[in-house]
Order: structure tokens, then sequence, then C-alpha cells
């Protein structure tokens, strides 16, 4: 019988060259190591691929997936858990950092909470870190399910760990935004997901992250995927006329409040109105909160 990693570590790549070996190395100085990373690279432009050849051509662990063109990071993760092996699916993005702990504490929460199939733990926004005694890895503990992802998504891609039992895939391909939310309220919907407060990944602040607000651009393009996010959800899902009710008003409240911290209030008005087309908008405090931004901001 072939002897299956316990973790597979899914790595989208584009465009990363200069902190693509920190990331990688993360993974690879897990002190819980029987795993395999799929580093797939999306048709990157400049020398990601020569970086994720030289890791492979040294550790065996390394799966590298070279993608012909750049397809977005939703089918390059989709092509990395098609090829896992692994019976528990990571994802990290190639941005970003493990610390040494991290599936050492996935590892455990595992082991000790068998009836779960999916976890998430915290992560930090800043470079510093400092490692907890292994004995209090569980601390703080809290199951989500899909009420916790209606109103945000608290958690990214990078927290969560799940069974490749479930089968379950980026549903849109071609969405670039809000992608996140999309694939957790998908997975919530199936199953619930143990969440603990231990701090074990790191999320890089540059420039070239991808939601970027400060241009019309970005903020059309926020405004657009979120709410094809939430369509997309409500069709493809069979649930109630109430919680419909509650994404598509929390939806569009929402992005009527990030253009209107932008102050431009013509582009907000089409989203308040819809916002007022459901009655639970009028017991939410973000209606109330986009009508005072509209009146003095």
């Amino acid at each position: 019988m072939p002897n299956y990693p316990f973790f597979s570590v899914i790595v989208p790549v584009f465009n990363r060259s200069e902190l693509l070996p920190e990331t990688i190395d993360s993974v690879l100085n897990q002190e819980y190591n029987n795993l395999e990373l799929l580093l797939i690279d999306d048709g990157s432009e400049d020398n990601s691929s020569s970086i994720i050849k030289l890791y492979s051509d040294k550790d065996n662990r390394i799966v590298p997936i070279y993608l012909k063109e750049n397809v977005g990071r939703c089918r390059a993760r989709n092509e990395g858990i098609k090829r896992a092996k692994g019976k528990w699916i990571c994802h990290l993005d190639s941005d970003d950092l493990y610390y040494s702990n991290h599936l050492l504490n996935l590892y455990n929460l595992i082991s000790k909470h068998s009836d779960y199939k999916a976890f998430a733990v915290n992560q930090n926004t800043n470079h510093k870190f400092i490692h907890k005694n292994y004995k209090d890895l569980m601390y703080d503990k809290v199951e989500w399910g899909i009420e916790r992802f209606i109103f945000d998504n608290p958690i990214t891609a990078n927290q969560l760990c799940f069974s490749r039992k479930l089968n379950i895939f980026w549903a849109d391909e071609r969405i670039p935004i809000s992608e996140d939310w999309l694939f957790m309220r998908n997975l919530a919907l199936r199953t619930p997901i143990l969440k603990t407060s231990e701090i074990t990944v790191n999320l890089r602040d540059h420039d070239n992250r991808t939601i970027q607000l400060d241009s019309n651009e970005g903020l059309e393009r926020f405004v657009h995927f979120n709410i094809y996010a939430a369509k997309k959800f409500i069709s493809d899902n069979e649930i109630s006329r109430n919680l419909k009710n509650k994404i598509m008003s929390h939806t569009y409240l929402m992005c009527a409040n990030v253009i209107l911290s932008k102050k431009k209030k013509l582009k907000a008005m089409p989203l308040i109105l819809k916002g007022f087309t459901y009655s639970v908008s009028f017991r939410k405090a973000l209606l109330y909160k986009a009508i005072f931004k509209f009146i003095f901001y």
C-alpha cells in the first residue's frame, strides 16, 4: 500500500520570485514533516518557475506543476487538489508564511477531534511571533458553521485545513476576488469548522496584494465580484429564503459602505436601494451607517 503523506500543502504561484523562497522554506521546515508541497506555477513571467525547479530538484516532497498560461489562483488551487495525495489539504499563498509549528498544531487538532473534517487556525499580520509551549496549542476552540460566514469571512485559505474526502473544490475558477468567501461558505455548508485561536500563519503585507481599493477599477472589481460570489453561492446550493436574503442584504450594504468610505455617493446609491428591497436590512446597522455616510460625508 502506498505511503501517502498526511498533509498536502497547495501553493499557487504567479510572479512571486522575491517572496517565494521564504514561503517554500516555511513549509519545508515544519516540525511535523509528513507532507507534500504542491507548487503550481500559474504561468509566471518572472523566474518563479526556476525557483520551483531548484527546490523540487533538492526535495522530493515537492510536486512541481507548471501551467502553460495564467489561469488564476482558483484554477491553480484546483489543479493542486486534483493532484494531492495527502489525507488533509492545506492552502498557502505564495507571499505568506507558515510558522514552524503550523502543521503540528493541525495534526494535534485532527488527532484529538476526529469527528471534524475541517479546521482553522489564527494568523498574524506582522512578522513577529512568540512560539508557545505545545501544551497550550489547543486553547480557545470554537465551532463555526454557515451562520458565521454570512456577514463576514473571518478566515483566509492560509488558515484552513480540510479532509480530502470532502472532495470540495474552488467553485468558480474565474473569480479573482471574494473567492475565499465563496469557498468558506460552501465548506461550512457541508461541515462545521473547528477553529483555534493559536497563531501559526503569517500574512505578509506588501504593495502587490490582490485587493487594492484605492482606484476606481479596484472598487468596481471589489463590488462586482463580492456580489457575484454571493449570487453564485445562492444559485449553487439549496438554502432557505431567509439565508439568501441575509446574504444578499449584507453584500449590497457592505459594498455600499466601502464605496461611501471613498466618498463616491453616486456609485453607492444603487447598492443602498438594492439593500432596501430586503426587509432584513432594516435590522442591520450597515444600512444606517450607509445612510449616515451618504448624508454627512
